[in-house]
């Protein structure tokens, strides 16, 4: 078993005279290939030629995006695997951009297959000679006894598979057919389930799932044990429904497998009758390491990304309407601690116009229709004057039927968490007025927006103050911002202050914690939650994130923003001249906080238990 080359001097891996493993990266020509083609992801000339000028008229709005926008085959892999919907190609792209800026600790240090040379010296990834009966290319990863974490980090090993599967897909055929995926846990051990941080878990299934160009046509577990639940429980809040499809657990059954992958291009020890021989890893790893340049030149390269969404695409920067809303926020003083209570200005009318259908008729008629439909539900009890009605027909934008299922998803709400029902603003005094965790900022920004800062760094002690009792007090805050009519049409931005956080703050947090503030928020708050803003995290919060990314969903992924430390990015959303030195602002630095705005709480009791009224009857 040796390296070889043939007369194209294209590289194989020759394992006797039956059996050879090479790259083979010319177009399929036969018409039977074609045919599939055409069939399964609409490729056909005409729309080669289409979808290739289309993308590339995309990408290159796209300046600081380094792509070989000239390469056919590079585009076409993409294209290959998202059918030539354009778009769906474009966006991919375009996250695992996002990947290599966001993960770089995955990126850097792992260029190419050279860098991680050793990976494949211990046999752990490696391909199946002969491709399936549907064509798909046969990969096997042993994340068993072979995995010595001593020699192999995650990192590492994530590494090897990505350039593995990157390979393999030089391979026109492949990426056609798609392939199939092996994970065998024999011998799995606490050490390799060590190994398996969510952080992890979510980078190689964010990858697999929305960043790598291949058909992915099958995951098989075998040789799993009691101990691979463990594993399984890690990862499993990060795969998509597409992906759990296409996972089958067979342990030993080698019956079950051969359901899915034939056994003809099975080893023995996986019930097949593969006669070639096995080759050593360190072959692979030889291989690989011809394509060394390939990667260097090929690998998506990033120079400077300077708009982030919370997605991770690049998204070009929008002019905003900076008209009437500049002078809403100058309208407010920036040290009141009063609530606006006042009718919305005419040109807080018209964002209400324009943004959410409201015009003096159509807020009269929903009224009266969301009046009686309040009415004739039996089991609501809910005020029913113009005001309170308003305050959920805003955030429906006037669509009645949406009002009266936002009403009905806080009653489910409150009847799931009823401890905070009927909190008071009494009931957390001592953690508004001693702990300072949540800010409302006295003035608004450009958009006329509330802000609220939230601090669960390095000052949040969860032992005096527990994340119920911070969930508690955000909510008293919401109601008293539905008092503000102002704030019901321009909505609300929170600032989540991650500044030192630590184990003992994550620790604070739990899922299900996480959960119930994310289900009030997307499900269940009668506000307009117009941007979530983290700021000043650290690597640690990762963790935070892996608890919240499987509550998010995508209308709120999409106001989701992370900065570190990074004030200018921010700055994109927020004006700096509306926020506190802080966060690079121009405004003095905070010199307030929570205990300032109990006495407003407090003078505002009356309405809160007004509100602490609706719900079931």
């Amino acid at each position: 078993m040796s390296i070889k080359r043939n007369e194209q001097d294209v590289p194989y891996i020759e394992l006797g005279e039956e059996f050879k493993i090479y790259v083979q990266a010319d177009e399929y020509t036969d018409p039977k290939l074609l045919a599939k083609a055409a069939a399964e992801i609409n490729e056909t000339p005409e729309r080669v030629q289409e979808s290739l000028a289309e993308l590339r008229e995309l990408l290159k709005q796209e300046p600081d995006l380094h792509i070989p926008l000239e390469d056919d085959k590079f585009l076409r892999k993409f294209l290959r695997a998202c059918k030539y919907d354009v778009q769906k190609t474009y966006q991919m792209i375009q996250f695992a951009y996002r990947m290599k800026i966001n993960g770089k600790e995955y990126y850097e240090n792992t260029p190419n297959p050279s860098s991680i040379r050793h990976v494949f010296d211990e046999g752990m990834i490696w391909y199946m000679p002969e491709r399936d009966a549907d064509g798909a290319a046969v990969c096997v990863v042993e994340v068993g006894k072979k995995w010595n974490t001593s020699k192999v980090s995650i990192i590492e090993l994530i590494a090897a598979i990505r350039f593995s599967v990157e390979a393999a897909l030089l391979d026109p055929e492949t990426q056609l057919h798609g392939m199939k995926v092996i994970f065998d846990t024999e011998g799995l051990s606490m050490a390799q389930i060590a190994q398996n941080t969510p952080k992890h878990a979510c980078m190689i299934l964010d990858w697999a799932q929305k960043a790598c160009p291949f058909r992915l046509r099958g995951v098989h577990v075998v040789n799993n044990s009691m101990l691979f639940n463990i594993l399984f429980a890690i990862f499993k809040p990060f795969i998509s429904k597409e992906l759990r499809d296409v996972i089958f657990f067979h342990n030993k059954d080698w019956k079950s497998l051969a359901k899915h992958v034939n056994p003809s291009c099975l080893r023995p020890k996986y019930g097949g009758s593969l006669a070639g021989p096995e080759y050593e890893g360190r072959l692979l790893g030889d291989f690989l390491q011809l394509y060394d340049k390939y990667f260097d030149k090929r690998s998506l390269s990033p120079i400077l990304i300077p708009n982030l969404n919370p997605a991770g695409c690049l998204v070009p920067v929008k002019v905003r309407r900076r008209t009437s809303r500049l002078s809403i926020a100058a309208k407010v003083n920036q040290m009141s601690f009063e609530l606006d209570v006042d009718p919305p200005s005419a040109e807080v009318l018209e964002v209400a116009r324009q943004e959410l259908r409201e015009t003096p008729e159509v807020r009269a008629a929903a009224i009266l229709e969301l009046r009686k439909l309040l009415q004739a539900a039996t089991d609501l009890s809910f005020p029913d004057d113009d005001d309170f009605l308003v305050a959920f027909l805003r955030p429906s934008h006037f669509y009645v039927d949406s009002a009266l299922k936002l009403m009905r998803n806080l009653a489910e709400f409150l009847k799931t968490h009823s401890d905070i029902k009927n909190v008071l603003p009494v009931d957390l005094k001592d953690e508004i007025c001693n702990y300072n965790l949540v800010t409302v900022l006295t003035n608004r920004d450009q958009r006329g927006r509330r802000m609220v800062v939230v601090h669960m760094g390095e000052i949040w002690d969860p032992k005096a103050v527990s994340e119920d009792k911070i969930f508690a007090i955000l909510y008293t805050i919401h109601k008293l911002a539905v008092m503000e009519q102002t704030t019901q049409i321009n909505g609300a931005v929170v600032l989540y202050d991650f500044e030192g956080l630590g184990m003992k703050q994550v620790k604070g947090m739990s899922p299900g914690g996480t959960k119930r503030l994310l289900s009030f928020i997307q499900e269940a708050a009668p506000l307009r939650i117009k941007g979530v803003h983290f700021v000043k995290e650290p690597m640690l919060f990762n963790m935070v994130w892996a608890l919240m990314k499987p509550f998010v969903n995508d209308k709120l992924k999409k106001r989701m923003y992370f900065h570190g430390s990074d004030m200018k990015k921010l700055h994109a959303h927020v004006n700096a001249d509306c926020l506190p030195a802080n966060y690079g602002g121009t405004l003095p630095a905070l010199n307030y906080g929570s205990k300032d705005w109990y006495p407003t709480m407090e003078k505002h009791s009356d309405f809160i238990k007004k509100f602490n009224s609706a719900g079931f009857k």
